[in-house]
C-alpha cells in the first residue's frame, strides 16, 4: 500500500505534466521496485521511459537555455 506521501508527490507530478502512468517519477519507480510489483518486463518498459523522460528534460532546458541567450 502507498501511504500518503507517495500518491500526493504522484499526483502533484501529474498534475504539473512531469508524470504519467506510463512514465512514473523515478521515486514511485523505486517504490514499486522495493515492494516486488516491478517484475523484469516492467523494469525494462520502466527503464526506457525514465531515459526519455530525462532526455525530455535536458532538451527542454536546452530550449530555455536558448531562448535566454536569444534575449539577451
Amino acid at each position: 500500500m502507498m501511504d500518503t506521501t507517495i500518491k500526493e508527490t504522484w499526483a502533484k507530478a501529474i498534475a504539473r505534466g512531469d508524470a504519467s502512468v506510463k512514465r512514473p517519477l523515478e521515486a514511485l519507480y523505486k517504490f514499486w521496485v522495493r515492494k516486488g510489483a516491478v517484475n523484469d518486463t516492467c523494469k525494462a518498459l520502466l527503464a526506457k521511459a525514465l531515459r526519455e523522460a530525462k532526455e525530455q528534460v535536458r532538451e527542454a532546458r536546452m530550449d530555455r537555455l536558448f531562448e535566454m541567450q536569444e534575449r539577451a
